[in-house]
Parts: structure tokens; sequence; C-alpha cells
């Protein structure tokens, strides 16, 4: 029995080498009775063990190559427990970090989210924003392209209520206030207090009023009025030069408004000897839930908000 199998040997190969060698060892005879003899009951021993272990082997030569069997019979190495000999800072969470990540972690398996693009020529509502902050200058009051996103997004939301709406499983509901969330980065993470009722509002109140939040939220006294209520995101990245931001819908809104950076671009003008000219291209992406917006829906949302910031005189009436 110290003869050695062929490490190349097929199943039935190998089960022929076994029955050579069982018969041998007892002496050619192979009986017939039940149990048959002490050699055919090793053959049939070996031959299941050496069988299973021969296919495998060969399975995994053939699909993965001989290197899969010597990292089948490598001997698992002691690792170091995680962290081991890494300095650390354990950072507890509050309760509203924990919440915000609790709903959140909820919104992707959940809501099935698509996404919109749109480039937006902002020359008209910077020129206005600067003609404002000059006249607004004496009552330390300054408007930022924030404050005119979230009146626009609050615009738009009464031209287009579907925007303003939440999926409730047997219903949808559609909010009469359009209370808009935005988002402030703190030294304990992302912070979303809410300007209520923003399309009644004027631009020199919201200004005032993200400022107070932005200031509330930074030194930890936010109430809970201030973070409740919300019907619609916007989260402005464009001041650190984001290009694209495909942000996650915030249950249960309909839909999240993504700013991106504002960059000089060239466009054909037939006018200009030049034959172009330069202007302020603003990129947004918009988050929707489908189950409350469709294509449509979101299309005309787009249009509106679109126009409102291209033409901001029509946020004044």
């Amino acid at each position: 029995m110290s003869k050695e199998l062929s490490s190349r040997s097929s199943p039935s190969s190998c089960s022929l080498q076994i029955a050579r060698m069982c018969t041998k060892e007892n002496h050619g005879k192979i009986s017939n009775r039940r149990h048959g003899t002490q050699g055919e009951q090793y053959f049939r021993h070996c031959s299941s063990c050496l069988w299973s272990k021969q296919w495998k082997e060969e399975t995994q030569r053939r699909t993965y190559g001989t290197r899969s069997r010597d990292l089948a019979s490598a001997t698992p190495t002691a690792t170091a427990p995680a962290g081991a000999g890494i300095k650390y800072t354990d950072i507890p969470l509050t309760s509203l970090r924990q919440s915000l990540a609790e709903r959140l972690l909820r919104a992707k398996p959940t809501v099935p989210h698509w996404y919109f693009s749109v480039d937006i020529k902002m020359d008209a509502a910077l020129k206005l924003r600067e003609e404002f902050n000059r006249a607004l200058q004496k009552d330390n009051i300054k408007i930022s392209v924030n404050d005119l996103v979230i009146k626009a997004t609050a615009l738009a939301c009464t031209k287009v209520p579907q925007a303003n709406s939440s999926w409730q499983g047997t219903f949808i509901r559609q909010y009469k206030s359009v209370n808009v969330c935005m988002s402030v980065d703190t030294p304990r993470g992302l912070v979303i207090p809410v300007v209520h009722a923003a399309e009644k509002k004027g631009l020199t109140s919201i200004s005032e009023e993200t400022r107070s939040l932005a200031l509330k939220a930074r030194d930890n006294k936010l109430q809970p009025h201030d973070l409740e209520g919300g019907t619609v995101s916007v989260t402005n990245v464009g001041m650190i030069g984001v290009t694209s931001f495909p942000g996650m819908v915030n249950p249960p809104q309909a839909c999240t408004v993504g700013v991106c950076r504002t960059k000089d671009i060239l466009v054909p003008d037939e006018v200009s000897s030049l034959g172009h000219r330069r202007v302020k291209m603003m990129s947004v992406s918009m988050s929707c839930d489908h189950r409350v917006m469709d294509e449509e829906v979101a299309m005309h949302w787009l249009h509106h908000f679109k126009r409102l910031l291209e033409r901001p005189d029509l946020m004044l009436l």
C-alpha cells in the first residue's frame, strides 16, 4: 500500500489503482458476500475519500489553476486584532447625527432614486445679487447664491407642487407650505436646519434666516423646530469646486437639489464680433423619488427653477 497515486489521476483512474492494490492484498480473491472482504471494505472507504479529494483538486486546477491548491493547503496565520498598533480616537455620536444616519441608511434601499442635471446661466442672478448687496450694505445684509437657490426652489415648488410632496405608502401627501432644508457643515458633522415657508419670504428675510440658522448650527444651539418640517432639500457644494452632485433623497421628501460650482464658459453669440461670449454657468443636479416624481414632473420643475435663476427679477414679483 506504499505505492503513491498519481496527482494527475482522474477519479476513475484513482479508483482503478485502489482496486488493483486491494485485489493484490486479498491475493486476488474478491468476495461476493454482503459486506465483502476486508480488502473490499478498504477499497470502498479509500475510493470514496480519494475520489472526492481528487475530484475537488481537479476541478480547482481546471477552474483556477494550480495556485488554488497551494492557497487551499496553506496553513492560516494568526492575524492581529483590528486596529492593533494604530492610534485612534472614538468620537461619540450626537443624537442628531445618529438620527440622521439612520434615516439616510433607509433612503437608498427603500427610495427608488433617479437623477437629472441642468446647466443654468447665472449672469443675471449674480448681477442682481451684487446690486442688492451694495444697496443693503448699511444694514449688514449679504445675499448669497444659496439664498437665491432656496428662493427659486420654493417658488418652483409652488409651480410644480408634486415636488413638494412625500410618499406615504398608500397615498402621496402634498404640502401647502414649502419648507426648504439647507445643509450646514459643523465640527460635529452635517446638520440640516429648515427655512420654513420660504415661498412667502423675500430674499432679505431668507438671507437673515439662513445666516442665523448656520450660526446656531455651528454653535450647537439649534432648537427642535429649527430641524423639523422640511419638505424639500438643497445642498450647495459649489463653493468647494464640485462639478456634479447626485445627492441622496432625504426621506420622506421627494427630491434633493444639489448645487455645484459656477464656472466661466464660452457660448456662441452672433451679435459679438468674436462670435462667442463668456457666461457664468452653474451645474445643478436633482435627485428624485421616482414613486412621487416621474420624468414629466421633474422636467417641469427644473424648467421653472432654471427660468427663475436666469430671470431673477421674476422672484421679486
